[in-house]
């Protein structure tokens, strides 16, 4: 058996923190891009769980994963590779997402701060 090159560069292009590289998203079935051998299939994990699996471009090595829908919370992503002779490679850097759908609570009535208050009386805001 030939040991297979582990797939690198993991990167979420559906990133929707506040920065491009927060790695937060607020979708359950985030996409994976990354690079490998030309032409391979890579394979998606979430720890031990296969999320999704792709082949890389023929010529770039380039590819793209939308995994499985996760729940909300952290989650560590890794990317392996498999040959057509079934050689799996070791996993690549870990690449750890955060999945946030939950929409953030209502925030308190307004106040109007006394200083600013110019009426007549406390109740006329």
């Amino acid at each position: 058996a030939t040991a297979q090159a582990a797939p690198t560069g993991l990167d979420l292009t559906t990133d929707s923190g506040v920065s491009a590289t927060d790695n937060i998203t607020n979708s359950a079935t985030p996409t994976i891009t990354g690079s490998a051998e030309a032409g391979i299939t890579v394979q998606l994990y979430d720890g031990d769980t296969l999320v999704g699996s792709a082949t890389s471009d023929a010529s770039t090595g380039v590819w793209s994963i939308a995994s499985a829908a996760l729940a909300d919370g952290a989650h560590t992503l890794t990317a392996r590779t498999v040959d057509l002779a079934g050689n799996i490679s070791a996993p690549s850097a870990p690449l750890v997402v955060t999945i946030d759908r939950a929409a953030p609570g209502a925030p308190g009535a307004p106040v109007l701060d006394a200083a600013s208050d110019t009426g007549v009386s406390d109740a006329d805001k």
